[in-house]
């Protein structure tokens, strides 16, 4: 079995669903970086140990975010039960909204920058005319990529338009919405509701470990995979 598949183990059926629409266009997009020869094969060991302490850093915050989704629950009643302890432990209740979405905005940034070292890591992108991509923002990235590769559905949905606002504290929340802001006067933010952030955020999540787990199937077939609870 392979990472891939192990990692879909682990997914409810609309998160699947979702996923199965752009394995593909990953495994496609590995392919044609192989075939183009700009797929890094081959790191230092040094540097393999400097991602591994880059993943771990990064870890902690999703996982405190994963920690939270499971305190909402079917039951309704279950999800203020485990509210309740929240505010217990100091919590501000009329702000518990705002806290939890604070954390989701700075997990968001956290998988943009995983995306980002995932990227960097498995492609040359110095062959696609993108000098020193460790040392630059994701945006100028994923339009390299958008230029390069058009057509692939994974390419066309990476985008900055959340990961922006969410990096630079340009967002807000007002009556369980959050609005992400261009600069710090947008005059028409972006308005959307947390729980739809929460479905954008897993997403994005989702598919940022899918595509490396899919560069590990291609150049180290193995039925071993270690995920974090």
């Amino acid at each position: 079995m392979t990472r891939v598949d192990e990692y879909k183990k682990s997914l409810r059926k609309k998160e699947l669903t979702f996923v199965n629409i752009y394995i593909p266009e990953i495994e496609k997009l590995i392919t044609e970086f192989d075939s183009r020869n700009i797929l890094i094969k081959i790191h230092k060991k040094e540097e393999v140990n400097r991602i591994i302490k880059f993943v771990r850093t990064s870890n902690a915050p999703i996982t405190l975010l994963n920690k939270f989704y499971n305190l909402i629950k079917p039951d309704k009643k279950e999800t203020e039960k485990n509210m309740s302890k929240l505010i217990e432990i100091g919590f501000e209740k009329e702000r518990l909204g705002e806290q939890i979405g604070s954390l989701m905005c700075h997990a968001y940034q956290v998988t943009a920058e995983r995306l980002k070292l995932h990227l960097i890591t498995t492609v040359d992108f110095s062959k696609l005319n993108l000098k020193n991509a460790d040392s630059i923002p994701l945006g100028p990235i994923i339009s390299s990529l958008k230029k390069q590769f058009k057509g692939n559905s994974f390419v066309d949905y990476l985008s900055t338009k959340i990961r922006n606002p969410v990096a630079h504290y340009t967002y807000f929340f007002e009556n369980g919405d959050l609005f992400l802001c261009e600069g710090y006067f947008d005059s028409s933010p972006n308005k959307i509701t947390l729980a739809e952030f929460m479905i954008q955020s897993k997403q994005f999540s989702m598919l940022t470990e899918l595509y490396f787990l899919s560069y590990l199937d291609k150049l180290v077939p193995s039925n071993e995979l270690h995920l974090d609870q």
